[in-house]
């Protein structure tokens, strides 16, 4: 299981006791926001180099056609490895981009440093989970289609159905309730004694 979604608590909790109206302390933090955006784009540079420079094997892979969360139909269709990689290479760099923007965004108009502070920690969270970076940078073994990341929250759906289906497979039992004979079924008793 991923534990790296639950960091955020206690990074948001470090992050109030910090001052940030103190032009030091928000200087560094940028300082630190500033070097791990470099560092994200050399990484993501040196692995598209490594990605065009590998010679992968001349292996299919079947993926959804167009995934996408309305696609009811689940067409498959057969890529390369290599059209695979591109793929993901192309949702990797939206991963790790998109929240440099929005922090940066938030910070210059709003003001608001903590989002700077959680994506200085997250975002190379999320790169060393990639499966591109496990398998380029660190040489890795990495199966194909990658799997989705897993969620925190995803085994609260699966108790909820085994919860539901539990209910529904087992007869309810009926308690017997013994009933007083009232006095007319206690002379009928009596009678055929």
């Amino acid at each position: 299981m991923d534990f790296s979604q639950f960091a955020i608590l206690p990074v948001v909790l470090l992050g109030r006791q910090i001052d940030f109206e103190d032009e030091t302390n928000l200087l560094m933090l940028r300082i630190a926001f500033g070097t791990v955006v470099f560092i994200t784009s050399v990484v993501v540079l040196y692995l598209k180099n490594k990605m065009s420079n590998t010679q992968l094997e001349n292996k299919h892979v079947e993926v959804s056609a167009n995934p996408s969360p309305f696609n009811s139909d689940g067409e498959k269709e057969k890529i390369t490895y290599e059209e695979h990689d591109a793929r993901e290479f192309k949702k990797f760099l939206q991963k790790v981009g998109m929240p440099i923007v929005i922090c940066i965004g938030i910070h210059y108009y709003a003001g608001i440093a903590i989002p700077l502070l959680i994506q200085a920690i997250m975002i190379p969270m999320n790169i060393y989970k990639s499966p591109l970076v496990k398998f380029y940078i660190l040489g890795e073994h990495v199966t194909r289609p990658f799997p989705p990341p897993p969620s925190p929250f995803g085994n609260i759906g699966k108790l909820m159905e085994d919860m539901k289906d539990d209910g529904e497979d087992k007869p309810k039992k009926k308690k017997k309730v013994q009933k007083k004979p009232t006095e007319a079924e206690k002379e009928n008793i009596k009678k055929n004694q």
